[in-house]
């Protein structure tokens, strides 16, 4: 569990994540936490590679509604899977229990 929401229940004393730049949220962990940059660099790499796979001129950014919840006018369903995949290894690389 991310810490913001262990602090909300009362299971944490602070909402802090231990990199020290800010709340341990869903948004920090997955786009900015510098203990997961190497984890995060393959993310983006594989949005690049569906990004060239297609033939649209939208180019998929990092964001945690792309993750979470995509439009379905910026991806297929087919690009939604590799999407969702790419965050489940993401998420087993960087060994959060969430």
């Amino acid at each position: 569990m991310l810490r913001e929401d262990s602090h909300r229940s009362g299971t944490a004393d602070l909402p802090d994540c231990q990199c020290g730049l800010g709340t341990e949220s869903a948004e920090h962990y997955l786009l900015y936490c510098t203990r997961f940059q190497e984890a995060r660099q393959k993310l983006l790499d594989i949005l690049d590679d569906i990004y060239e796979s297609t033939s649209s001129n939208k180019r998929l950014h990092l964001s945690e509604a792309l993750l979470l919840a995509p439009k379905t006018d910026m991806v297929t369903r087919k690009h939604n899977f590799w999407i969702k995949e790419a965050l489940f290894d993401f998420i087993a690389d960087t060994q959060v229990k969430l």
